[in-house]
């Protein structure tokens, strides 16, 4: 039978400290039937807060068992079943109690009597939060932070971003071991500044940040920070290759304005010292370069006079004038002298007397640590993209005239250092007009020397590359027009490599005298060394096209199947090997016989050349065979049996060899 529950109930909160007491609600009801008799047997009931008076979802739920009196009286607490109520009291949320009962004590049959708002005494537990309920911390100068984000509502949260220790503020850090008063410090790489100071509307003299340093500082012996500062920035990089900034500065003057990015003012406040505006050193390891200041872009204003102190390293004397020398630097020298080493005369620019045994280096500062010997040296940069030099010649004449008149001298001598897959030469010779006597690099011979020699211990010798013209030309009177020497024994590489991307022969000999265009002679007779004068390893000396399928083709007079022929890797129209297979094996029979048709790549011209055929293994052998048809295009073998009986076969291979 159905029952109706009539609830009489109780809240309050009993008297408990926060270490030791669960955070419980007391309850008691009455439970009755709808006849209003009570109901004496053991009871489910089930505690459920809400946020609001109808729909949404439970905060906290539990269900309890529950044992009654004979008058139907109960008593329990809310929260007992998991010691404490997890509820934010402090959200500013309105909260709803719900209590339901099944009489059967099952746990599925429950009666609910409706929401009723709490008031006043559970926020009590509130209160307890509230005053004893703060994170406690864990380390020495710890803050707390008011935190809105949580998924349990906005709560204290201890703090390590902010924190003090009672005399030293750190932001990032904890201010243990601390020597400022206030220290700030990121590691992130999204933080564009450490500290950052606007003050929009600024008045004269004022200033966004502001340093003062005071009182009696002793001297310091002391050459990495010898001074006391009221803004003082350091910069450390080890493992950087960007710029390291210790104070960066931008001024913007608007309108007629100056805008300054540091200003530095001293003043003396004594007879006996001295006031430095702007102090500027370098400090480094031995062999580090060291550079007190940089002035970068614009000019350098001096309204009154440069002192030097310390070591006189520049070798000036009193009296000296600071000039700019013709290495780009500025030097100490007497008024009117000059110390240029170059002098003009009769429209010549030459070394003066007093420096006929200078050497000249462009692009140097210190030439000396390149160890050149060199007369003249032009150093072009590593990442400069300039050419290191430039000759133009407008006129019909030479842009350049080298002459060595020593026997054991070369007019010009061109090295590169070019590793990996450049293909940098050390000279490039490019002929853009329309001449056809135009040549990127033209050598000419009227002796028993070389035009043009080039040598590489282990790529190209000469490299000569046309678009039109011609890529390497050699004229000689008497002796060789073009000598190519391979010097070493075991080298994978050509004498001479000569390659084609279009349409035109890679190599074209042409003779207009009595000789042949090509002679190929075989002059080392010693034990071992090839007799051959001209070898092609993969084409023809003439050929008249190319073959849309050369694939080889099989047939057979007793009908087998499954026989394919497939040239081997390697294999083209000069040599190669064929191997056939039966799938599965076959029988040829007496008098029977198979074909195998070979399609060269590229037809010879003339007809069928000379074919032979050699057997790869001892059945192949077996059989008769013969070159039974052919054209330029390719020839067809016939292997037959001759033998009174059938012979089993699962594959034949031969070889081919086409002499042309």
């Amino acid at each position: 039978m159905m029952k109706n529950i009539y609830f009489i109930l109780c809240f309050f909160i009993a008297g408990f400290t926060f270490s030791q007491s669960p955070s419980l609600i007391n309850y008691q009801g009455i439970a009755r039937d709808a006849a209003g008799v009570p109901i004496t047997t053991p009871v489910k009931i089930r505690f459920e807060i809400y946020s609001s008076l109808s729909g949404g979802t439970a905060v906290y739920s539990e269900v309890q068992t529950t044992s009654t009196n004979s008058l139907g009286i109960f008593s329990t607490q809310i929260g007992k079943t998991t010691g404490t109520i997890n509820v934010n009291w402090g959200s500013g949320n309105n909260w709803f109690l719900d209590v339901a009962i099944d009489p059967t004590n099952v746990g599925t049959n429950f009666i609910s009597t409706g929401r009723q708002q709490l008031v006043s005494v559970p926020y009590a537990l509130y209160a307890r939060e509230s005053s004893n309920g703060l994170p406690p911390g864990d380390k020495n100068g710890q803050t707390l932070r008011w935190d809105t984000t949580l998924a349990t509502g906005p709560a204290w949260v201890k703090d390590n971003n902010l924190t003090n220790d009672g005399s030293h503020v750190g932001i990032g850090l904890l201010p243990a071991g601390l020597k400022s008063r206030l220290h700030v410090i990121t590691n992130a790489i999204a933080d564009t500044s450490v500290i950052f100071a606007y003050h929009p509307n600024i008045a004269s003299k004022g200033a966004a940040v502001r340093g003062i340093a005071s009182g009696n500082v002793a001297s310091s012996t002391s050459t990495a920070d010898p001074f006391a500062g009221a803004i003082f920035g350091g910069s450390h990089s080890s493992s950087n290759t960007g710029n390291g900034m210790a104070i960066g500065n931008f001024g913007s003057g608007a309108s007629n304005g100056l805008g300054i990015g540091v200003a530095g003012i001293a003043y003396g406040g004594a007879a006996t010292s001295t006031a430095v505006g702007l102090y500027a050193t370098s400090l480094g390891v031995p062999g580090s370069k060291t550079i007190a200041a940089i002035f970068d872009k614009g000019s350098v204003y001096f309204n009154d006079s440069i002192f030097i102190t310390g070591t006189n390293s520049v070798n000036a004397n009193p009296g000296d004038v600071l000039t700019l020398s013709p290495y780009g630097r500025a030097k100490w020298q007497a008024p009117g002298g000059s110390s240029s080493p170059f002098t003009t005369s009769a429209n010549f620019v030459h070394l003066t007397a007093g420096n006929l045994n200078n050497r000249v280096v462009i692009g140097a500062g210190t030439p000396n640590l390149f160890g050149y010997g060199n007369k003249f040296t032009v150093l072009n940069p590593t990442g400069n993209n300039d050419t290191a030099v430039s000759v133009i010649q407008n006129s019909n004449k030479l842009a350049m005239f080298v002459t060595a008149n020593s026997s054991s001298a070369s007019a010009i001598y061109a090295k590169t250092n070019a590793s990996g897959s450049s293909t940098a030469p050390a000279i490039f010779g490019e002929a853009t007009g329309s001449s056809t006597n135009n040549a990127g690099v033209y050598g000419l011979s009227n002796n028993f020397s070389t035009g043009v020699k080039g040598y590489s211990g282990s790529f190209n010798g000469v490299w000569g590359e046309s678009n039109g013209g011609t890529g390497v030309l050699g004229q000689s009177s008497s002796g060789f027009a073009a000598r190519f020497l391979l010097t070493a024994n075991f080298s994978s590489n050509p004498g001479v490599y000569i390659a084609t991307n279009s349409n035109p022969p890679a190599l074209k000999a042409e003779s207009f005298g009595t000789g042949p265009a090509i002679e190929a002679v075989q002059s080392n007779a010693a034990a071992g060394s090839s007799n051959i004068s001209l070898l092609i390893k993969n084409g023809h000396i003439s050929t008249t096209g190319t073959n849309t399928n050369a694939a080889c083709f099989t047939t057979t007079s007793f009908g087998a199947t499954g026989f394919v022929a497939n040239k081997a890797t390697g294999s083209n129209d000069v040599r190669g090997e064929i191997l056939a297979t039966f799938t599965p094996s076959a029988v040829i029979p007496s008098g029977g016989f198979v074909t195998i048709t070979v399609n060269f790549e590229k037809p010879y011209s003339g007809g069928l050349p000379n074919v032979h055929i050699e057997c790869m293994e001892q059945v192949t052998a077996s059989l008769g065979r013969f070159i039974s048809g052919g054209s330029s295009s390719g020839f067809t073998v016939r292997f037959f049996n001759n033998t009174p009986g059938g012979m089993g076969l699962s594959g034949l291979n031969f070889k081919y060899f086409v002499i042309e």
